[in-house]
């Protein structure tokens, strides 16, 4: 799907961007950096281009990161406040993120599995990265999957909560043709009409609470997975979805403006190449996002 968006120009950084100037060596190269990170293969993205001067090559990517934690930082500055940060730390206990992370027991076949998906993702090849490794339960692939992708929309959900909000998303849309309405079949039996924002925390709340349930997603080793896992696990993809459609529909002007485009891209690629490896989610629920959906599967 080609988006038709254009960038922000009303971008709230901590401190103006900095940039080579036009012409020069280092505006060549910032070029060149942004053609291949646009390719996703990160490993080629940051070798030494042929023929040019390592220092040359330090200089604009020192820049570079520079910007990027600049602009990172500068979504942050409204809540990263000296009354709520009175130190600098980075201790896990005090990790602020949309929710806390979550992971996999130390030691189980969860965090041996994370391993080899942290392995294969390094590779950049998202095709071979989603398969089921040789000799590995599916159920166990699906369920430490499952975690991961939960943490990843979590993540970037986390990076819009400034700007997607009950009064700049009253529903959980997808573009004029499509809506989501919330229920649980729990607590709340007949769909609801909510706000984006209070969609996705009932769905984190929900997807949470199944997680941490081992009668469904086992942490022991060895304990059985329940009949319907494989519908337990389609049902958390086809709501995940729902959060990068709202994303796409709803804000990805402000994701280009927060140089993040590429970073959700990547993140939505691995999505879709897992849920189509192991059929998770219904081509119709597909719709919202199907021209960008086919082009992923069609590469």
């Amino acid at each position: 799907m080609q988006s038709n968006f254009d960038p922000c120009r009303n971008q709230k950084t901590f401190r103006p961007k900095k940039s080579a100037p036009s012409g020069s060596k280092g505006a060549q190269l910032q070029k060149h950096i942004d053609a291949t990170l646009g390719s996703g293969n990160l490993r080629e993205a940051v070798k030494l281009p042929p023929g040019e001067d390592i220092n040359e090559w330090l200089a604009v990517n020192t820049v570079d990161f520079f910007n990027q934690v600049n602009i990172l930082f500068g979504t942050l500055t409204e809540f990263c406040t000296a009354n709520n940060c009175p130190t600098m730390s980075a201790g896990p206990k005090n990790q602020k993120t949309f929710r806390p992370k979550k992971s996999a027991p130390s030691g189980s076949k969860g965090a041996q599995l994370q391993k080899h998906i942290d392995a294969t993702l390094g590779s950049g090849n998202l095709r071979e990265a989603v398969k089921l490794p040789p000799g590995e339960d599916i159920n166990e692939w699906l369920a430490v999957n499952t975690v991961d992708f939960f943490n990843q929309v979590n993540i970037l959900f986390g990076t819009l909560t400034e700007f997607c909000t009950a009064n700049n998303c009253p529903t959980m849309s997808a573009g004029p043709k499509y809506e989501y309405r919330w229920a649980d079949g729990v607590t709340i039996k007949k769909p609801i009409e909510v706000s984006a924002p209070k969609y996705v925390e009932y769905l984190m709340d929900w997807i949470e609470s199944q997680l941490d349930d081992e009668t469904i997603f086992p942490q022991r080793l060895g304990a059985p997975f329940p009949s319907n896992f494989r519908d337990v696990v389609k049902t958390i993809f086809k709501r995940l979805f729902r959060v990068y459609a709202h994303i796409y529909h709803s804000h990805f002007q402000k994701i280009v403006s927060l140089k993040e485009e590429a970073h959700l891209n990547t993140c939505f690629k691995h999505f879709v190449l897992f849920t189509w490896e192991f059929r998770l989610i219904d081509k119709a629920e597909l719709a919202p996002l199907e021209d960008l959906v086919e082009s992923i599967i069609q590469l």
